[in-house]
This record gives C-alpha cells, sequence and structure tokens, in this order.
C-alpha cells in the first residue's frame, strides 16, 4: 500500500473538493464515491463536503491518519504547521463560500432588493434642470 500524505490529501480536498480530487488520491478510481463527487459538481455540494473533509484531515491525528491510510506502509506521517495553516485557510475559504451563497439565496428569495428601491422617493436623489429659455430666432417682437 502506498504512503498517503496527510497535507497533500488536506490541500486536494480544499482545492478539488468539488470534483473529488482528494477521494481519487485516497481511494483511487475503483470505488464509487470519487465518481460520486464529479457526477454532482455542479450541486456545490461536494464543495462542502470537501470542505469539511479537508478540515477533518488537517485535524486529525498523525497516528489515527496513518492507522487509517498507512496501516501497510514503512513511513509514517509527520505532518507540521502548514496542514494547520492549510486548516485555517479552508476554514476562512469555506466560511466565505457559505456566506457567499446564503447572502445570493436569500437576496433571489426576498426580491434582491428592488422592493426597498422602489419604494425610495427618486426625486429626492435627482435634481430637475430648468430649462433656459430658447433663442428665438430673429429680433425681438416689440
Amino acid at each position: 500500500m502506498p504512503f498517503k500524505n496527510k497535507t497533500l490529501a488536506t490541500l486536494l480536498a480544499a482545492l478539488g473538493g468539488t470534483f473529488g480530487l482528494h477521494r481519487f488520491y485516497l481511494e483511487g478510481g475503483r470505488r464509487v464515491l470519487p465518481w460520486l463527487y464529479v457526477l454532482f459538481c455542479w450541486t456545490l455540494i461536494p464543495t462542502f463536503a470537501g470542505f469539511i473533509e479537508a478540515l477533518r484531515f488537517a485535524l486529525t491525528p498523525d497516528d489515527r491518519w496513518d492507522a487509517r491510510w498507512n496501516a501497510g506502509a514503512s513511513r509514517t506521517s509527520d505532518s507540521g504547521w502548514f496542514v494547520i495553516l492549510l486548516a485555517v485557510l479552508t476554514l476562512s475559504g469555506g466560511v466565505t463560500l457559505l456566506m457567499t451563497v446564503l447572502s445570493f439565496g436569500i437576496g433571489r428569495y426576498v426580491g434582491s432588493g428592488e422592493s426597498f428601491f422602489s419604494t425610495i422617493e427618486l426625486s429626492t436623489f435627482s435634481r430637475t434642470a430648468v430649462a433656459a429659455p430658447s433663442a428665438s430666432k430673429g429680433p425681438p417682437a416689440a
């Protein structure tokens, strides 16, 4: 069994979780789960699952990671601070994506502010230009 790097799996889950790249790395293409990520990538569900799995991978202790993914490997995991930095960046990216999706969804549900802006009287914001008297052609009438 080849060695599975925890940091690389976390990075693949954070950046390529939409397409299940971390699952292809860990399980190979013969399992069903990686292909489900590819099949449903347009729904954003695998994206959120990738962020959650990246956090789970990053926060798993090295001995538990080795027991799960590197049972037959000769090497052991020695993840340092980089995997923690990946966890922090993944958390901030996931929260940003979640808030963006929620704001667009709520905006679509409520009408994205059209009802609010239609109630504001626009005349208070725009000044009506006073038309200058038109110059007549020819001498003024007496």
